[in-house]
């Protein structure tokens, strides 16, 4: 009798399991942001070290850009593996992570790309950087639409706002500076 009861409830439990709540890969996806950390910082590097005519230079700001798409595309994919929704510790380290380091590193990197602009303007434009720039950032902004996306549907409601607020600064960054790039600043 006790076996025929593990045989059939076993199964059961492991659906509802996995249904709601567990398991859940918050720890992966938590590694997979501190990829975009580190790309992103690597992206500020490049963009400090950018010389015009310096091919060098322009093929690892093209290579550092192309690793931090990806790794913003790795977070989506790494989310929708998810077996279920995030725990509170595993929602809340999420938060915390973006909140703490994605954001601000996110937000100096932006701004190296902004003080280039408006420090090179006029050589800059007349370079490749702004060409290569802008189509680079409409892609990370997508990228980070998606991830985000995939990153709200596996969380608990209760937290949802607040990952919600964190993600959205990451995606109004790079809307302000695709639009600085583009267009200059406008006062």
């Amino acid at each position: 009798m006790l076996s025929l009861l593990a045989t059939t409830l076993l199964p059961v439990l492991a659906l509802a399991q996995g249904q709601f709540g567990a398991p859940e890969n918050s720890g992966e996806v938590l590694q997979a942001l501190f990829v975009v950390d580190q790309t992103t910082v690597e992206s500020g590097q490049g963009a400090q070290a950018y010389r015009i005519n310096n091919t060098v230079a322009t093929q690892n700001l093209k290579n550092e850009n192309a690793a931090l798409l990806q790794a913003w595309q790795n977070v989506t994919t790494v989310v929708q593996s998810s077996n279920g929704f995030y725990s509170d510790s595993g929602a809340q380290s999420l938060i915390d992570s973006v909140n703490d380091k994605v954001y601000p590193d996110t937000k100096y990197a932006d701004s190296i790309y902004v003080q280039l602009r408006d420090r090179k303007s006029s050589r800059a434009s007349r370079s490749g950087f702004i060409d290569y720039i802008n189509p680079g950032l409409l892609k990370l902004r997508t990228a980070v639409d998606a991830a985000s996306a995939a990153i709200q549907a596996k969380t608990p409601a209760k937290y949802l706002t607040q990952l919600a607020d964190a993600l959205l600064q990451i995606q109004q960054d790079y809307a302000t500076t695709q639009e600085i790039q583009e267009f200059g600043y406008t006062k």
